[in-house]
């Protein structure tokens, strides 16, 4: 019956997404700027036949107004302005990236996506989270990983 399973489950492949160290330094510093505050960036490339290709960073105007301790109040406004964004540079929004900062009590440094974080990502597009600790010297320390695509999944329940 296992077989039988996995072989009627819809096949879902990897999928390699191409960023630069720069990129992702970049933004850790911005997450680093505005500890404890977390940090919001969109995702702007291009896909071809093998990839996702991150090319920039774009950061909306007014960000840091939306940012708390504990969550983006992401604004449609922003998705308009990156759109413009990257048609001027002919390329897409493939994803968005934020940060989660953790006090000094933290064990390690949690680059996972929250439950809202889910719910909140766009079919088809890239997540990044930049985990952000702060060490009990009061250094910080960043770690950043990527999420997704994730197919949409829609859930029938039966009795």
């Amino acid at each position: 019956m296992g077989s039988q399973a996995a072989a009627a489950a819809p096949a879902i492949g990897s999928v390699v997404i191409q960023v630069s160290k720069r990129l992702t330094e970049d933004f850790k510093k911005k997450a680093k700027k505005s500890f404890p505050n977390e940090a919001y960036a969109f995702l702007l490339g291009h896909t071809d036949e093998e990839k996702i290709i991150i090319d920039s960073l774009f950061y909306p105007t007014d960000v840091d107004s939306y940012c708390t301790p504990g969550a983006v109040d992401v604004q449609w406004s922003w998705y308009m302005e990156a759109r413009r964004e990257a048609k001027r540079n002919n390329l897409t929004i493939v994803g968005d990236i934020h940060s989660h900062p953790y006090k000094k009590h933290a064990k390690h440094i949690d680059a996972s996506p929250s439950e809202t974080d889910w719910d909140g990502l766009v079919g088809g597009h890239i997540m990044a989270i930049c985990g952000i600790k702060q060490l009990q010297n009061g250094h910080l320390r960043a770690r950043t990983k990527f999420w997704g695509p994730m197919p949409q999944v829609k859930v029938k329940t039966t009795k």
